[in-house]
Parts: C-alpha cells; structure tokens; sequence
C-alpha cells in the first residue's frame, strides 16, 4: 500500500521522522498515551511495516491481542521464528516471519502492559 492510501484511511498523522537510509517513521500517536497505529514506510512511498501500539482493540486472526502473555501468543501461534531481547529498551520481540507479523512483550515493570504484548506488526515482503 502506499502511504497516501495509508493517510486517506487514518487521517493526517500526529509525526512524521526521516530515518538513516531514507525510509519514514509515520505515527497516528503521540504522547502520553502512545496508542494508535504507526507505519514505516520506503523511500519509494510504500508501506513496509504497520504496527498497532498500546491500542487494546487490535488483534490478530488467532485473537493474540495487545495484552496477551508470551505464554498466549507462543499457544495460539507456535513457536516464533526469532526471538530478540532488547535489554537497553526493555523489551522482547517474538518475530513470525512466514505470517509475517511481530510480538512486542514489555519487560520494564514500570510501564503498561508489563509481560505483555504491547505492539504488534506487519512485516511487509
């Protein structure tokens, strides 16, 4: 999908920030509550990734939703393909990649949905 379809459907978003290499970080989301949907998008103007991010009404096909568990997500879908943890942020990923679609799981203790899923996205091909 291209960016302009992506707007048409969401609205204007609340930021947009170029990234190293070109791609764009587009977000209908901002502070405090950070929920919404988010989108990085190409130098050519296509949507690569999509994400929903704290937003309690997404879910996936497998109702694997914002605030499941790792336990849920690993039940409803199988074992990921990848599993990254990222220390610095906090947090973990649980990657699909023949679904195409990821699992961000909060690890700092502080912030909603700790131990939970609190993005999840869309992995262009």
């Amino acid at each position: 999908m291209r960016v302009e379809e992506a707007r048409s459907a969401l609205g204007s978003p609340a930021s947009t920030n170029q990234q190293n290499g070109g791609a764009t970080i587009v977000r209908w989301y901002q502070p405090p509550r950070n929920d919404g949907i988010g989108a990085e998008v190409t130098k050519g103007g296509m949507v690569d990734r999509l994400w929903a991010l704290n937003d309690t009404r997404f879910a996936t096909l497998k109702n694997v939703h914002i605030g499941s568990s790792e336990a849920e997500v690993r039940a409803a879908l199988g074992a990921p393909s990848t599993v990254a943890v990222d220390n610095a942020r906090k947090n973990k990923i649980l990657i699909y990649r023949q679904l195409g679609i990821f699992f961000y799981i909060q690890l700092d203790s502080k912030l909603l949905f700790y131990n939970q899923v609190f993005e999840i996205g869309v992995m262009g091909h």
